[in-house]
């Protein structure tokens, strides 16, 4: 049991280097963008961004996501599989693009970008559905190492590389990271292609339609709800009170959303053991498993909550730190977030993921009502609570429905809520803290964290100090 714990920890280790180094880019991106681009154009390259994400929903009606939970049902037709899923996501996007040429005269006006950026829409759709497609080959193998590397390397040589076409272009600088991305993408395509082609047989079958619809397509409301989630409050931000405020609220978010960062991380390593023992029905070993993770993630919170403030005034100029109260706040939200994946994962494993699909959608809805109302009278502090109270909302529901569901696994809820009790009496002092100045408050807060991490994690010490070593390289594990 400990040993699978601490292996899980392993690939956590790999996938948390990898998102903390691209997270980390986003930050270090934000001084040197704004130094290179306008805020016009800055905003520019945001909202694309943005709309790529939704458009992959659109473009494939989701007929993607659906191979890393094929793998896991250990068939033995799996490159069947993912032909089938290749060749009726590129099916998808030839007519959704087809349709999208043929009404490309009203894209701009319709979405508010310059004209010329509606050529790239396509491609990049493209090209996030290819990494997709990788990164779900090779994380039930646990290849974690692999997809690390291709994630480090994706960001960091566009990055660099949209820097040096940013300083060459006299006009619509923004169109820099644009031609970054262009040729970064084309490059990764053709080793996607070269590391995948073992995987495909050139089959069409329909019972594998038939699952990709069932356990992906009517994910389609999910996926939309989570994207509105993660963007809506920006801009109805932008609309209400301005650029500067939505950019002072992304910052934030952005260090908070750190969090997703950590426990997505954790989830990824873990995914693979939780098929393994629910397939065996060692829930012991399960819920035990799950109080560790639980306990990562609790601490995690903590230590962003105490020191979010802290990482963003080293990462970004002073009129930035306006924005930094909304740290904890969008921490606690994503908390939330966690349990609520938690909980979902039993959905996923009885292939019955309508649940998560309504959930996300009432919490959305909730979102928008609740920014709609007081972004207006309260200004962008409003959308850090509706993050709060949506997150919650799908945590307790995904609780409620599992407890209810008999072929679903459902972990006690009254572990998670000790932990969060534990962890409300070291969150209060922090409105004092802030009022001292910034070296003592820094020591209290470390002596605070310090504390709690070790009542937290005192009966798992020995898997912890392991761990420590492993990554250390100061001892050999076999």
């Amino acid at each position: 049991m400990k040993k699978g714990f601490i292996n899980i920890l392993y690939h956590t280790r790999n996938y948390f280097g990898a998102e903390v180094a691209t997270r980390a880019l986003a930050f270090i991106s934000i001084p040197v963008m704004t130094r290179l681009l306008t805020p016009e154009e800055y905003g520019i390259v945001n909202v694309f961004n943005s709309y790529i994400s939704i458009f992959v929903i659109i473009f494939t009606f989701n007929t993607f996501a659906a191979v890393s939970r094929y793998y896991y049902e250990n068939s033995n037709d799996f490159t069947s599989f993912f032909s089938t899923s290749i060749m009726l996501s590129a099916i998808t996007i030839l007519v959704s693009s087809a349709a999208f040429h043929l009404l490309n005269y009203l894209i701009p006006d319709l979405l508010k970008m310059p004209p010329e950026l509606s050529y790239y829409i396509v491609p990049f759709v493209i090209f996030t559905v290819a990494t997709s497609f990788y990164d779900q080959v090779y994380a039930p193998q646990k290849q974690s190492k692999k997809i690390a590397a291709r994630m480090t390397v994706q960001a960091y040589s566009s990055f660099a590389l949209s820097i040096g076409i940013i300083l060459f272009l006299d006009e619509k600088k923004y169109l820099g990271q644009i031609y970054a991305y262009l040729i970064v993408g084309i490059l990764f395509l053709f080793y996607y292609i070269w590391q995948l082609k073992p995987y495909f047989n050139g089959q069409l079958k329909s019972d594998h339609i038939h699952y990709i619809v069932s356990n992906a397509v009517v994910l389609i409301p999910y996926a939309l709800s989570n994207r509105i989630l993660n963007y809506i409050d920006r801009i109805m931000i932008n609309t209400n009170l301005g650029a500067s405020d939505a950019g002072l609220y992304s910052f934030a978010y952005n260090i908070g959303m750190l969090l997703n960062v950590f426990f997505m991380a954790v989830f990824r390593a873990w995914i693979p053991y939780y098929f393994e023992l629910m397939d065996g029905k060692d829930y012991k070993k399960l819920f035990d498993n799950t109080k560790r993770i639980f306990k990562l993630i609790i601490i995690a919170a903590l230590f962003l909550i105490y020191f979010g403030k802290e990482i963003g005034m080293l990462l970004a100029k002073q009129n930035y730190y306006s924005g930094l109260g909304m740290i904890p706040i969008i921490v606690v939200g994503y908390l939330f977030n966690s349990l609520f994946f938690i909980y979902s994962w039993g959905f996923g494993y009885i292939k019955k993921p309508i649940y998560i699909s309504l959930i996300v959608l009432v919490a959305a809805i909730l979102n928008i009502a609740i920014n709609a109302v007081f972004i207006p009278v309260y200004g962008a502090i409003t959308a850090a609570y509706a993050t709060v109270a949506a997150y919650m909302v799908m945590a307790v529901s995904a609780w409620f429905f599992t407890r209810r569901i008999p072929d679903i696994y459902s972990p006690p809820a009254g572990f998670f809520l000790k932990c969060m009790g534990a962890l409300l009496p070291f969150i209060l002092p922090l409105y004092f803290l802030d009022k001292l100045s910034l070296s003592l408050s820094i020591l209290i807060k470390f002596a605070l964290f310090t504390f709690f991490a070790i009542i937290v994690f005192w009966s798992d010490r020995k898997e912890i100090f392991k761990f420590i070593q492993k990554i250390a390289g100061l001892v050999t594990w076999r």
